[in-house]
């Protein structure tokens, strides 16, 4: 007699996005180019690397070079540094003149910092919780386990001591 395997339908694969805020990115670097000194509110944790988007990426790395130097960031210095590249109908001197323009106060460039550090901090979590699964799944014969929860746990503990905004 045969056996009948029953199977339940296998759930719809949702796509997820990684967590970002490209709103609070915007904010801090307007605060920026508005006030320079903005960026000393969050210049000990925030790297370049901690924004979703690349563009933003690149816009903060060269206020922070800038600043760095003792120069001012403002949209027109950094139009030298950037080119000037349509982003779907608007220039990037254009974008860098709006963010200044809708800047909030600088007095929230911390808040906005260490949100979009703890998004980036998701984001590498993810990454890594991915990587397990996905080693897990795949792994080579000659492969311990142990050395995949040594590799997960030395990621973890780079990205616990990276940039920590909090003195801990």
């Amino acid at each position: 007699m045969a056996t009948t395997v029953l199977r339940l339908p296998e759930p719809e694969a949702v796509l997820r996005t990684a967590p970002h805020n490209i709103e609070a990115e915007q904010a801090l670097l307007g605060a920026i180019l508005v006030n320079n000194e903005a960026y000393d509110r969050v210049s000990d944790f925030l790297t370049p690397d901690h924004f979703s988007e690349e563009l933003h990426r690149r816009v903060y790395d060269v206020m922070m070079q800038l600043i760095k130097a003792g120069k001012i960031a403002t949209p027109v210095t950094l139009k030298t540094f950037l080119g000037d590249h349509d982003l779907g109908g608007i220039t990037l001197p254009q974008y860098l003149a709006r963010l200044a323009a809708e800047a909030t106060t600088v007095i929230n460039a911390h808040d906005y910092g260490r949100t979009i550090y703890d998004l980036a901090v998701r984001r590498h979590l993810i990454n890594i919780g991915e990587d397990i699964v996905n080693t897990a799944y795949d792994a080579p014969v000659d492969a311990a386990p142990r050395t995949q929860i040594e590799e997960a746990e030395r990621r973890l503990y780079e990205i616990a001591e990276q940039g920590k905004y909090d003195g801990g």
